[in-house]
């Protein structure tokens, strides 16, 4: 059966819940926020080569892997711990080796503003928003040199790349 048009709901939460949901019926691969190199992934999956030549790479890679959940910055010490130690070996910088890895594994993170006191996202119909809906938090902080930079962010890892890495 068809479905019908629901009129927009008078009740504020009631009426967001309503816009999500039209959101996510109408969100396909392309008008989303994944990357082209991603969308190609998905839809012509390859096996990666996961044969490291350099063991620098693959020695960052596990560091990597052993910190994923400790803050980048226990990333960042063990890779001057290593440079200090072992001057001959070149680790990937934090940004370098995302990007490995994001290339192994066709895996790549998207960030989203966020309200400061993680009210919510700044996506669909608020996508535009310059404060938070809820509390009125500024979006933006404001540099010295006046760039406008997103307070607070979050991380989302697409679930078809992950199924597709499998």
């Amino acid at each position: 059966p068809e479905e019908h048009e629901i009129p927009p709901s008078l009740v504020d939460h009631v009426e967001t819940t309503q816009i999500f949901i039209r959101h996510i019926r109408e969100a396909t691969l392309d008008n989303g926020k994944l990357d082209q190199k991603t969308i190609h992934h998905l839809r012509d999956p390859q096996v990666p080569d996961l044969n490291f030549a350099d063991t620098d790479v693959r020695l960052c890679m596990d560091i990597y892997i052993a910190a994923c959940r400790s803050s980048e910055e226990v990333y960042r010490g063990v890779r001057r711990a290593i440079q200090f130690h072992f001057p001959e070996t070149e680790p990937l910088s934090l940004e370098a080796i995302r990007k490995a890895v994001a290339e192994i594994a066709g895996v790549r993170p998207i960030l989203d503003d966020i309200c400061v006191n993680s009210c919510h996202a700044f996506v669909g119909d608020w996508a535009d928003e310059s404060q938070c809906k809820k509390c009125g938090a500024d979006r933006w902080l404001t540099t010295t040199r006046g760039k406008r930079i997103p307070q607070k962010q979050m991380t989302t890892i697409p679930l078809g790349p992950q199924l597709a890495a499998l």
